[in-house]
This record gives structure tokens, sequence and C-alpha cells, in this order.
């Protein structure tokens, strides 16, 4: 199986993790930086109140230079960096491996160089609790899928289908990776799970199932699914002519 689609998946997981790894600003921080450093960092700060992310970054980086053996000074630097630019925070991470977001970083560099191995090991270091927790056996079964693992991601998620509020999203990123992986009995199983599970049809779901049910040679229910969710959100009726001519397009492909 190639693994381009789940180099595709992997980082964006990873980055919609950005918000639950990261922590707000440490306004005790400034107790701990080294003098010759306060400068930069409090330039760093007030760019940070201005919303000037990469501003904020650049002084952090300059501080961090003056005391680069500051821990929590590399945590703000670290976290200014993905704000600004995930790809610049990657030297720091390896700075501050105990923040999760730097497994998630970790993970997704090596995910983009096909090492899918080296990236669970980086994702199973991940905290199993928050909304971290939730994350982690996502970016762990997308990561076996890539390594041609289709069996063992879907087994990692089944079991957390009817966990609150993710079970969804487990069901269906299994269907999806069944799907990649050529299992179509257990694809069929999961994508009809999937549907169940869902209290409302949105945008994104109805997409998968209809592309689901226009490649299994089914146009009419993928033409239904599409029309449902449209008429739960009118707004989308302008896009059903298009929705319903791409129907069959795979969505991780």
């Amino acid at each position: 199986m190639s693994s381009s689609p789940i180099r595709a998946v992997l980082p964006i997981l990873v980055l919609l993790s950005a918000c639950a790894a990261t922590d707000p600003p440490d306004n005790a921080a400034a107790a701990y930086v080294m003098p010759n450093a306060y400068g930069d960092f409090l330039a760093a700060r007030y760019a940070q109140q201005t919303q000037d992310s990469a501003a904020a970054a650049q002084y952090y980086a300059a501080a961090l230079a003056l005391a680069p053996h500051d821990q929590k000074l590399a945590e703000q630097a670290f976290i200014s960096a993905i704000l600004a630019d995930p790809s610049s925070a990657l030297p720091l991470a390896r700075e501050v491996k105990q923040n999760p977001m730097a497994a998630m970083l970790l993970g997704n560099r090596d995910i983009l160089n096909g090492n899918f191995t080296a990236a669970s090991t980086q994702f199973a270091s991940l905290p199993d609790s928050g909304l971290t927790g939730l994350l982690r056996p996502l970016l762990l079964a997308w990561t076996e899928a890539g390594d041609g693992k289709t069996a063992s991601a879907i087994a990692r998620l089944t079991p957390l289908s009817n966990n609150a509020p993710f079970g969804p999203v487990y069901t269906l990123s299994a269907a999806l990776i069944a799907d990649i992986g050529g299992d179509q009995s257990q694809a069929a199983s999961l994508y009809d799970a999937a549907a169940k599970s869902y209290t409302e049809p949105n945008l994104r779901l109805a997409q998968i199932l209809a592309s689901w049910q226009a490649r299994q040679g089914n146009q009419t229910a993928a033409n239904a699914t599409l029309q449902q969710m449209t008429d739960a959100h009118p707004a989308l009726q302008i896009a059903l002519p298009d929705l319903v001519a791409h129907a069959a397009d795979k969505i991780v492909a």
C-alpha cells in the first residue's frame, strides 16, 4: 500500500493537536529568565500580547541564545515557534521533549520521511489523558496504517467507538483506514457504524460516505446521502450539483 495518503493525513492531525498540547504563556516565567536575556524576553512577551507570532518567536529565540540552558524559556520559545512557523520549531522540539507537542512534531517529521516506526515511538510517548489522550489513538492508528498494518490500526480504534466525545471520530477513521487498506468488508461495516454514530449529517461525513457508496456502484445512495446533508444545511444546497458530480472521488487517495 502506498504511504502517500497517510503522509497527507498525519500532518493535519498533528497541526490540529497544537492547541491541545501547548499551554498559554507562563506569566511566572519572567522570574526564571537570565538577566542578560530579559530585554528580548520582554519584547517577546509584548509581541505575544499584540498577537505578532513571528516577532514573538524571533525575540524568544534571541533570548534563548543568551540563556540556552533556561528550560522555561526554551518552552516559551518552542510554543512561539509553533504558532509562527511549525517547521522552525523542530530544532527546539529536541530540547523540550517533555512537551507533548514536541513529540507530535518529531513524529510528524518521521511520517513525512516515511519512518513510521520512529513516528509510532514518538506518538506512544504522548500522555494518555486529556485532549492529547483522545488524539493519541488516532495518531498511532494512522501511523500503523501508513506502515501497512491495517488490521492493527483498525483493532486499535474499534474498541474506542463508544468513547465520548471522540467515538464517532475513531469509527470513521477506522473505516477510512479499512477502505485505504483494501479491506472492503470491514470498511462497509465501519462506514455503516460511522453513519449511525453521528446525530446530524455534516459536510465532511456526507462526502466520505457518499464517496464510499459511489465507488461501490451505488450512486443513488450517494446522491441521497448528499441530499440529506444539504437538507439539514440549506446554505450548502448551492454546492449539491458539484458534490454529486465528484461523489466518487476518493477522500484519502
